[in-house]
């Protein structure tokens, strides 16, 4: 059997990347949404229902939420894993977050002269 869950040694690398590598993965608004939704979500989540809570829309196909389990599988939850948002077992198919989303917050150097 093999191992296919992913699992990062050191869950604080979200909190201790760079601004600008923690910018770089969260530019994307599907990774953005996954961690919005795992906030809100009771940990771990499956996979597919992980999908259907990010479409606001309730009109959304069978495809369009296929195809965003797909893109989540291949491309955005291995790099959120990467910089230790989040850890997904692939053979069990559940995503939970590993990081306070509130920490994430502070640990970002935001300009106050804009707030």
């Amino acid at each position: 059997m093999s191992n296919n869950r992913f699992v990062l040694s050191d869950t604080d690398d979200a909190l201790s990347s760079t601004p600008s590598a923690v910018f770089e993965v969260l530019q994307h608004p599907l990774r953005r949404e996954v961690i919005r939704s795992l906030t809100e979500h009771d940990c771990p989540i499956e996979l597919p229902e992980l999908a259907e809570s990010m479409f606001i829309d309730e009109t959304a196909s069978n495809d369009d939420m296929r195809q965003t389990v797909i893109e989540l599988h291949h491309n955005h939850l291995p790099r959120l894993m990467d910089y230790g948002f989040i850890v997904y077992d692939a053979e069990t198919n559940t995503v939970e977050r590993t990081c306070d989303i509130s920490a994430l917050e502070t640990s970002l150097p935001f300009d106050s002269r804009h707030s």
